[in-house]
């Protein structure tokens, strides 16, 4: 994750990874939510998911 995260830093590209992983929460810069195929809220890294 390190190496994509600074590979799209250094390149000014985003990554979109879609994963039931909460610990991914901590390498991103937005995490989106979804349920029952919509997205039901976002925010900065620190977003709680319950």
């Amino acid at each position: 994750m390190q190496l994509l995260s600074s590979l799209a830093r250094r390149e000014g590209s985003g990554v979109v990874i879609v994963s039931h992983e909460a610990r991914l929460e901590s390498v991103a810069d937005r995490v989106l939510c979804m349920e029952e195929g919509r997205v039901r809220g976002g925010a900065g890294a620190a977003m709680t998911t319950a």
